[in-house]
């Protein structure tokens, strides 16, 4: 009889056992494949969303350098083409003259950057003054037929050159806008307005985005006038030209070690420039290990 009771009772208890199993299983399944279902999911429209973000970000950012630097070009235009300036630099500079130029200048960077300086140098090296401190490179005498000088020379219009050198202050300047001063056909004189990497930063900064994001600028010869991505590269390097023309018009593409999504924006004009944004996926990682811990949780 007690041989009977046992077997009933471990029959009953296999039963249970099995009926707890296959609840269990019934009850974890749906758990656990809607938790790897959300995990991809969540991953595929978190990550087109900060595609989309960073996308939107870049244009900004190129969008406010080039009202940054036209805002520029237009100012030293209207400098250049001013008769009381021309006539200025015609004949001999006396202190009174050079008193009205400076306060020109002045007048032209007031409301501006205070991180921006302006240079006005004569032609022939006989006479020049600076909203700062004039660089050595700007050296008319010795490098007149080099860098900027060389563009100037050419051109009667606004020229705006990419011009990366370490200042005074220990900061780095990015670009230089200029004209040449001309009398007749005659190039009386050079003005210059330096732009440093301080305003490129500002730029980037007026995008308020609330993703980290760091920033690189080239020109239309990969050179690199801002950047906060590649170390100390001068040069976007050829191995990253190609992943960028291969990507095409994706304009964005995920890299390994670290892991990060590049994107990047265009402006194209008379000083065509390319911003490159890079952007860390840890937020992404975050919000897919928090589904993951839940589902594993639940």
């Amino acid at each position: 009889m007690g041989d009977v009771m046992r077997s009933a009772k471990k029959k009953s208890m296999s039963f249970f056992t099995k009926l707890f199993v296959c609840f269990a299983f019934l009850s974890i399944l749906p758990v656990a494949v809607l938790g790897t279902l959300t995990h991809f999911i969540s991953s595929d429209i978190s990550m087109s969303n900060l595609e989309k973000q960073a996308a939107n970000i870049v244009d900004t950012v190129s969008s406010n350098i080039e009202l940054t630097i036209a805002e520029y070009k237009l100012a030293l235009s209207y400098f250049c083409g001013d008769s009381e300036i021309i006539e200025a630099l015609s004949g001999s500079i006396s202190e009174e003259i050079s008193t009205v130029i400076y306060n020109k200048m002045f007048m032209l960077l007031a409301g501006k950057s205070s991180m921006v300086s302006m240079h006005l140098i004569k032609a022939d090296g006989s006479f020049e003054i600076s909203t700062s401190q004039i660089p050595k490179k700007y050296n008319v005498r010795n490098r007149g037929g080099w860098g900027i000088f060389r563009e100037l020379g050419t051109s009667k219009d606004v020229v705006v050159y990419s011009n990366r050198y370490l200042m005074n202050n220990g900061k780095f300047n990015s670009i230089a806008i200029g004209q040449s001063i001309r009398k007749g056909d005659e190039i009386i004189a050079y003005a210059l307005i330096d732009i440093p990497e301080d305003v490129i930063k500002t730029a980037t900064n007026l995008a308020n985005s609330s993703i980290s994001i760091r920033y690189a600028v080239m020109d239309k010869n990969y050179y690199l006038i801002y950047n906060e991505i590649f170390n100390n590269s001068i040069f976007l390097s050829n191995e990253f030209r190609s992943i960028m023309k291969d990507a095409g018009n994706d304009r964005g593409l995920v890299l390994e070690e670290p892991t990060r999504l590049i994107t990047w924006a265009s402006a194209e004009g008379q000083y065509p420039i390319t911003v490159i944004a890079s952007v860390p996926l840890e937020l992404v990682k975050m919000n897919n290990n928090y589904i993951m811990v839940t589902t594993v949780v639940i």
